[in-house]
């Protein structure tokens, strides 16, 4: 079993790793840094000696190489689905309003799932806001900035579900973290996880060319 633990948050890589031989690697990119400024280094981890890796600061704990043994083995990704196996209910740009107070253009995609499904960080980061009450067009929302293979991401998730936020601004989280629950607070039209990317906290772009371009 392998343990990250980006400031006292940990990620246990239990299963993911499952099959590993002792003498087996794991390539890990462990990024330390000050704020969100950060250079990156690569270690080759032995599964036998390394039970646990603490990154001190605000870390991304990056697994971009492929530890294998015989039978090979699947390790965390870098960018995750936020709601796995929901479909898209809505594309991201210019459409018709589908409801009065609504936006013509869509910053983001939705997510189609059943109310209370687990919503999920996509990529390792800090949670930069959150919004626990129902208000305003998004409803119960929280944002998490991100450093993903050097390019600094804001993602959001909106209309979540009442009482269901996991996280706090400041904390640390990991990729796949479950972080709330799809609900349909704010302006919507039903149970559905509207997501965001934001380069530098700026402008959105589609989630899907940039969940396509990192999800393994």
């Amino acid at each position: 079993m392998l343990r990250f633990t980006p400031f006292a948050h940990t990620f246990t890589a239990t299963g993911l790793v499952l099959g590993l031989a002792a003498t087996s690697t794991l390539m890990v990119s462990v990024t330390p840094a000050t704020g969100l400024e950060r250079s990156a280094s690569m270690t080759t981890v032995p599964m036998a000696a390394a039970q646990e890796l603490t990154v001190g600061a605000i870390a991304d704990v990056s697994i971009f190489g492929v530890a294998r043994d015989e039978w090979g083995v699947v390790v965390p990704p870098v960018v995750v689905w936020p709601v796995a196996g929901a479909a898209i209910s809505d594309d991201f740009g210019h459409r018709e309003a589908p409801t009065e107070g609504a936006s013509t253009e869509h910053p983001g995609v939705d997510f189609a799932a059943h109310e209370g499904t687990t919503v999920r960080t996509a990529a390792t980061g800090v949670v930069s806001a959150v919004v626990a009450q129902d208000h305003g067009g998004c409803g119960v929302n929280i944002a998490i900035d991100h450093v993903v293979r050097g390019q600094h991401v804001t993602t959001h998730y909106c209309h979540l579900a009442g009482g269901s936020v996991r996280v706090s601004p400041g904390q640390a989280v990991v990729v796949g973290e479950a972080i709330a629950a799809v609900g349909s607070t704010g302006i919507s039209t039903g149970a559905h996880l509207h997501f965001e990317v934001r380069p530098g906290g700026g402008a959105p772009i589609d989630p899907l060319t940039w969940l396509g371009a990192l999800v393994a």
